[in-house]
Parts: structure tokens; C-alpha cells; sequence
């Protein structure tokens, strides 16, 4: 795990993020979502196109965990008090060998050093993998909603969280 280190995502990373959100969603939600969902999440949501936008854009924080490649990403923007957690995702494999944790510590950081002082996202309300590593950080809910994804009506939960000063 000490070999892993974080950084500024590059276009370069692109193909590579791609695949990492492919891999990721399909183990994260393959349980939780009908598959013509993820399709279409994908999709629309991680095309080279966009993703190679995100990374260049001035209002988006996007760092990568490396250990040799790609085996994370987090992304989100910076708001006035309040950031957004976009995405954070590691490989698989990696699960469970605190990737997730360094990378939420960074886009932590990244909003810190912009004013904010509280992180706000939402969980699908089923993920339970996902609700146990943000409330082991300090993040809980304050919110459930009836979202459409997709055609797909699920449940979500909004979490929220205050940023360490």
C-alpha cells in the first residue's frame, strides 16, 4: 500500500479511468442496479470525451491513486462553503487497503484549500459497502430520496460531512 501514491489527474489517465469506472460499477452495483442502468450510467457519464474535460477543468478536483496504474480516482468541485463528491472508486482488488481513504483525504484537502467546510454526496441507499466507508470517516446521512437513474427508481441517500480544519 505504501507503493501507492496520489496525484493531479492527467488526460493521459483517460483510458485508464474509463476502464477503472467500468470495472468498479459493475462489482459496487452489479447487485444493486439492472445492468441496462450501469450501461447507460457509463455511458453517458465516462466517456473519454467528458472524462478528459473533467480532468482539465479549472472547477473540478480529479486525483488518481497510481501503483504502477491507475487503481483509484476521486472527483468533485469546490462550492462556496459546501464541495461535492462527484465519484470516488478503486479497483476491486484493492478494496479494503485504504486507497479509498488517502483519496477522500485528498479531495478533502482540495476543499479545504478552497473555503469549504463540509462535503456533500449521495449513496445509493443499498450500497451498504459504500454508507460503512464514509460513516468510518465521519460522513453521515441527512437525507433519503426516490431518484430516477436511468428509468431505473432507486433510493439514495444524501451524506454530509464536515471537513477538518
Amino acid at each position: 500500500m505504501n507503493r501507492v501514491s496520489i496525484r493531479q489527474a492527467r488526460p493521459a489517465d483517460v483510458e485508464a479511468i474509463v476502464d477503472l469506472a467500468a470495472r468498479t460499477w459493475r462489482a459496487a452495483y452489479g447487485e444493486i442496479l439492472r445492468e441496462e442502468t450501469i450501461d447507460a450510467a457509463l455511458a453517458e457519464w465516462y466517456t473519454p470525451e467528458g472524462t478528459r474535460e473533467a480532468i482539465e477543468s479549472e472547477e473540478v478536483g480529479y486525483f488518481v491513486a497510481i501503483d504502477g496504474e491507475v487503481v483509484g480516482y476521486v472527483s468533485g468541485h469546490a462550492g462556496d462553503t459546501t464541495a461535492r463528491l462527484g465519484a470516488i472508486y478503486v479497483a476491486p482488488d484493492r478494496w479494503g487497503g485504504g486507497i479509498g481513504t488517502r483519496l477522500l483525504e485528498r479531495f478533502e484537502g482540495y476543499c479545504r484549500d478552497r473555503g469549504c467546510e463540509q462535503i456533500e454526496f449521495e449513496v445509493l441507499a443499498d450500497n451498504d459497502i459504500g454508507q460503512s466507508f464514509y460513516r468510518a470517516r465521519g460522513y453521515g446521512p441527512v437525507e433519503t430520496q426516490a431518484v430516477d437513474l436511468f428509468e431505473e427508481t432507486v433510493r439514495e441517500k444524501v451524506f454530509r460531512g464536515e471537513i477538518d480544519g
